[in-house]
């Protein structure tokens, strides 16, 4: 347990949830806004917000709402995917970034984490469908049962709300979750029927029987 806990300290999740609360805290602290540095679809002299968006935040209630899951689904993927889980993280953040700037809508810019806190939900979801080892499938079903009110996000039934943005964070969830399905995936138990076996295939001699060496004599004898 110290071990994994000393891993999810030094890991991608850890210091992304830093680096967005440092950004915000200097937004607030200086009475700046950073919206410029979202994502803005198809504008291309524009495409380092696949990198930047999912730094930036509105205020602070938009970043706690966000830190919560990013904390949670980033633990959760660090004990499904182990050593590999950092390409994962970079992955689906990238990947997330780079539909949303391909697909969602032009006319705004996208901010927040959201899409990523998405994506890392729903390649845990989707991980225990593709992966079907006990532990994807208990992962993603406790995913599901902590978040699964997160599907919702993804229609516009909010005004204001990227529901865009969450699309395509689950878009890329999903591709990383079946991309790294067979990494770090538990070996399948293989269960041994009793079969009965001649009794002319066993040998006595092939045992060492030490203090019990009569028994072998015994059955040189028979």
């Amino acid at each position: 347990m110290k071990k994994f806990f000393s891993a999810a300290i030094v890991s991608f999740p850890f210091w992304y949830i830093v680096a967005i609360w440092i950004i915000e805290m200097i937004e607030i602290l200086n009475d700046l806004n950073f919206s410029w540095l979202g994502v803005h679809p198809r504008h291309w002299d524009e495409w380092y917000g696949i990198v930047t968006g999912a730094l930036i935040h509105s205020n602070f209630e938009h970043l706690i709402n966000n830190t919560y899951p990013l904390a949670i689904c980033g633990l959760f993927i660090i004990l499904l995917l182990e050593k590999y889980s950092s390409i994962a993280f970079i992955a689906s953040y990238l990947l997330s970034g780079l539909l949303i700037f391909l697909f969602a809508r032009s006319s705004t810019y996208h901010i927040g984490a959201s899409g990523v806190a998405y994506s890392w939900a729903f390649l845990l979801a989707a991980s225990g469908f593709f992966r079907k080892d006990r532990k994807s499938l208990g992962l993603g079903l406790l995913v599901a049962f902590l978040y699964g009110s997160m599907v919702w996000g993804v229609f516009p039934l909010q005004p204001g709300v990227s529901w865009d943005g969450h699309l395509y964070g689950a878009i890329a969830g999903i591709i990383v979750a079946f991309a790294f399905r067979n990494v770090s995936k538990e070996p399948e138990e293989k269960v041994v029927s009793s079969v009965e076996v001649e009794k002319d295939e066993y040998s006595f001699n092939q045992f060492e029987y030490g203090p019990y060496e009569y028994l072998r004599r015994q059955q040189e004898e028979e």
